[in-house]
């Protein structure tokens, strides 16, 4: 990842750490709650049959909320000084969308109204 950067690994490593105290603790709840609302998905299953209409809008309000924490931390932690659309993850493999980048925060918010469009339709249709 420091090649795609073109950063030395010690400066990379330090740059993806948040420095000030109240992003820190900020990180460590978006974590907390990315957890429960992930653990949050199944919860619906396991107590409602599946076939209600009850666990289709949970499970929507959940990956709507898992959604939005994600960003939420995404915007934690400090911003690379490349704007380029296609980003190692930070996690996992692959390449992910920068929202940092103009057409990658369009992107990203398209994305978004996708998922709710296609969820609202899931949910509402007979």
């Amino acid at each position: 990842m420091s090649q795609v950067y073109s950063l030395p690994l010690e400066e990379l490593i330090q740059r993806t750490l948040p420095t000030n105290q109240r992003k820190q603790i900020w990180l460590k709840r978006t974590d907390y709650a990315l957890v429960i609302l992930s653990l949050g998905l199944f919860v619906p299953i396991i107590f409602f049959d599946a076939g209600q209409r009850i666990v289709e809008i949970i499970m929507a309000v959940d990956t709507i909320l898992l959604m939005l924490v994600a960003s939420l931390r995404y915007y934690l932690l400090p911003a690379f000084p490349s704007k380029v659309l296609f980003i190692p993850k930070s996690f996992g493999w692959g390449w992910a969308i920068n929202p940092r980048n103009p057409l990658g925060l369009v992107l990203n918010i398209l994305v978004f109204i996708g998922v709710i469009v296609v969820l609202l339709v899931a949910i509402f249709s007979a």
